[in-house]
């Protein structure tokens, strides 16, 4: 058996989505398959009740133990990006490590199963989505567009010389991905985001992304990384998703079942994504409260 803790971080903005993403594990998969660990960022009492007494084993994370103070004008909701790489430190005991946000719910268990092999088999490898599918609309509207963001964070990251070198490459998404517990990703990880917090950023959106952008040019300068399938991954502000019945399918031919469906750019979309039922369970598992609440989501 493969010890696997399934992390995410949540604050009590996001906690509603963050109750599907527990749904959605306990219901597909048996309960020793995945332990399920929440890094608290600001829950309520409640929420951590809850947590708890649906088998989430909670956790603090405290930036001053682990980072050194820098320039950068952090925001408290990015100790859920700046404490992915201390994930071991926080849970620790376990061999593999699947990273999930909050706003992540599982439709398919064998999308976790297939990280937490890759990971298991791989142990120096990240596993990964990246941000590529047929059915993501900006490939065919202003791809041009989307590389110019890349480069804006690798630039505000890392400076012009790496920004020319990585920015063309396709984004990792660090939304969910699997790394083994002795891979020295973590050691290294941590000493990128460690670095790249002394800067000062031009953008709040390239400092949003620091974490992530640190990870891939990790993944890309050791080429020691296994790439799998959007369908594991789907980041849904890109894509074409449709409910059908029970089944959340892309909207493009052969219309395939997605495994893991991503609410991303929920400040934007979250509305949508609720009208058109795309969250767990078409959200009947929340309260009128919570469902109001996550249409009040703020951008960050």
């Amino acid at each position: 058996m493969i010890k696997t803790a399934v992390v995410f971080a949540t604050d009590e903005v996001f906690a509603p989505l963050a109750k599907g993403l527990v749904l959605s594990i306990i219901s597909t998969t048996r309960t020793d398959e995945f332990a399920l660990n929440m890094v608290d960022i600001g829950c309520s009492p409640s929420t951590l009740s809850w947590m708890q007494e649906n088998g989430v084993s909670v956790a603090q994370f405290r930036r001053d133990k682990f980072l050194r103070s820098g320039k950068a004008p952090l925001k408290p909701y990015q100790d859920a990006q700046l404490c992915r790489p201390f994930l071991p430190n926080l849970f620790p005991n376990f061999d593999v490590y699947l990273w999930s946000d909050s706003d992540i719910w599982i439709q398919s268990p064998d999308s976790l199963r297939l990280y937490r092999d890759l990971a298991a088999q791989n142990k120096g490898k990240l596993i990964v989505s990246p941000l590529v599918d047929v059915s993501y609309r900006y490939f065919y509207s202003n791809c041009t567009e989307f590389s110019g963001y890349n480069y804006q964070w690798y630039r505000d990251t890392y400076g012009h010389t790496l920004a020319s070198t990585y920015a063309n490459k396709a984004v990792l998404s660090s939304g969910l991905f699997g790394l083994h517990s002795e891979s020295d990703y973590w050691d290294r990880w941590a000493s990128e985001v460690s670095r790249i917090v002394q800067r000062e950023y031009e953008s709040h959106h390239s400092l949003h992304l620091a974490e992530q952008t640190a990870l891939n040019y990790l993944a890309y300068s050791t080429d020691q990384f296994l790439p799998v399938s959007a369908m594991h991954n789907y980041n849904c502000h890109m894509g074409e998703l449709v409910r059908k019945g029970a089944s959340v399918l892309v909207n493009v031919a052969p219309y395939p079942a997605v495994g893991v469906i991503h609410l991303t750019y929920a400040s934007k979309m979250i509305g949508s994504y609720i009208e058109n039922g795309l969250l767990y369970d078409r959200g009947n598992y929340l309260s009128l409260e919570e469902i109001e609440r996550l249409k009040r989501i703020g951008h960050y």
